[in-house]
């Protein structure tokens, strides 16, 4: 509808044509708008510092898990072993006083 009724050529000759466009800022100084799209170490460089602490916190992460589990896996052993021998003692008993 809005094609058909030339309200889009209308607007696009208004803004494009009569006001120059896009990338006609009137901000007064050159310089402001250069630093604006400017991407430096500066302006990035907090995403460097988050990885950097992430491969630097990682290793010690999973040293820390591998104890954990290694700790866990060795008590469910122990505890395992110990259930087999307090049967082992009670088959004794059970077949000594038979």
């Amino acid at each position: 509808m809005l094609q058909e009724e030339q309200i889009l050529q209308m607007l696009y000759d208004k803004w494009w044509k009569e006001y120059g466009g896009a990338g006609k800022c009137d901000t007064g100084d050159d310089k402001l708008r250069k630093d604006a799209n400017a991407l430096t170490i500066a302006n990035v460089g907090g995403v460097f510092v988050v990885l950097i602490v992430g491969l630097l916190l990682s290793p010690v992460v999973a040293a820390v898990e591998f104890v954990w589990n290694a700790r866990r896996r060795r008590r469910r052993q122990h505890s395992a072993a110990d259930d087999r021998t307090v049967n082992d003692v009670l088959g004794c008993v059970k077949s000594a006083s038979s």
